[in-house]
């Protein structure tokens, strides 16, 4: 009786075991899944905002180049100094001239 007490005892363990396992695995890849959303989705946010209010301040022409030259960049500073730029440029022109300033890796700050 013992031995078979002890034969059912260990795919139970067995079980249990594969069970944390799994469930330890749905819980790092949910993490993991979430780290690397936060990290394109506030880009990709941020890119499309800001080719918006481009849009709205600049026109639809403005718009469009300044997505242009924002898609792919996903440093945060650049991205937040691109926002200033929409409010600061007083024309299209110069958002545009500074923008590619900016995103070739400078500061954007000369006109």
């Amino acid at each position: 009786m013992q031995q078979a007490l002890l034969y059912m005892e260990e795919p139970t363990m067995l079980a249990e075991a594969i069970t944390e396992w799994r469930q330890n695995a749905i819980a790092e890849g949910r993490t993991e899944g979430i780290r690397q959303g936060v990290r394109e989705g506030t880009s990709e946010g941020r890119r499309t905002l800001l080719r918006r209010l481009a849009t709205r301040r600049h026109g639809p022409e403005a718009g469009d180049e300044f997505g242009r030259l924002l898609a792919g960049e996903d440093d945060a500073g650049r991205l937040a100094l691109a926002g200033d730029l929409v409010i600061d440029c007083s024309s299209a022109d110069e958002l545009l001239s500074r923008g590619r300033r900016l995103l070739k890796g400078g500061n954007g700050e000369g006109r």
